[in-house]
């Protein structure tokens, strides 16, 4: 009896030699780790200015260079290897400009990878995360500067009748200009240097090892919690000042 023929089973040799090259092309650029998805630029540089609508605060929650700037009009362009612009999302909420990366992605870019942000009115800067934002020129409408996490902030051109400056981690915050009063801030390890912020009154407060300087030409009214410290430029007559902890508050008169 004529035994019946068995199918023939087509060898995956060829077919993995085939799909090898593509699998590595594909690993070369995402690789699943952690709780995010780490994608490589492909190193071709790219201009994407993105339509969005009017906001008066900006909200970075990257690992990218954020530029801010006021403006005639609200402009957002976002400049990466070209292969990554579909992972940085800019959307404008309640009036805020948010910045962050599509679903948690860790972007390594082979070249620059910013935004540039402008405005005709802003308000307030918050940046989390790893990143940067720095705002330069005239920033007369400024009255909020948040940052938490690692990354650096920096503004000049402040001219408000009061500010309110405030750093969470161990990150950084420098900022100038002038302003009636300011507010002042750090829990954590992080740092606001506002000796460049002229105010007639200034209030600080520091919880943790971080540090605050300020300037204040009337009164200030300084607090400390641990081994941070407050450094006061000024010389102003009215002094508020107590510390608990190692740390302590200096005026450099």
């Amino acid at each position: 009896m004529t035994q019946p023929q068995q199918p023939r089973l087509t060898s995956l040799r060829g077919v993995g030699a085939l799909a090898l090259p593509l699998l590595l092309a594909s690993a070369a650029a995402t690789q699943l780790v952690g709780c995010g998805d780490v994608v490589r630029g492909d190193g071709d540089g790219a201009d994407d200015p993105r339509s969005v609508s009017a906001f008066r605060q900006v909200a970075n929650a990257t690992a990218l260079e954020v530029q801010v700037a006021v403006g005639d009009a609200e402009r957002v362009v976002v400049t990466c290897d070209r292969n990554l612009l579909e992972h940085i999302e800019t959307s404008v909420d309640d009036g805020t400009l948010h910045i962050k990366t599509r679903r948690g992605a860790q972007l390594r870019p082979q070249g620059r990878c910013a935004v540039d942000v402008a405005a005709p009115t802003l308000e307030g800067l918050r940046n989390s995360g790893s990143g940067s934002l720095t705002m330069r020129g005239p920033a007369p409408g400024l009255a909020s500067v948040q940052a938490s996490g690692s990354g650096k902030v920096a503004v000049d051109g402040i001219k408000a009748p009061s500010v309110s400056v405030s750093g969470s981690g161990s990150g950084s915050i420098k900022v100038a200009g002038e302003a009636e009063s300011v507010s002042l801030s750090v829990t954590g390890s992080g740092s606001i240097d506002a000796a460049e912020l002229l105010s007639m009154s200034a209030e600080a407060s520091v919880s943790g090892s971080g540090s605050i300087s300020l300037h204040a030409s009337t009164s200030v009214r300084a607090r400390t919690s641990g081994s941070g410290g407050v450094a006061v430029h000024g010389a102003p007559a009215e002094r508020d000042v107590k510390s608990s902890g190692s740390g302590q508050v200096r005026f450099e008169d």
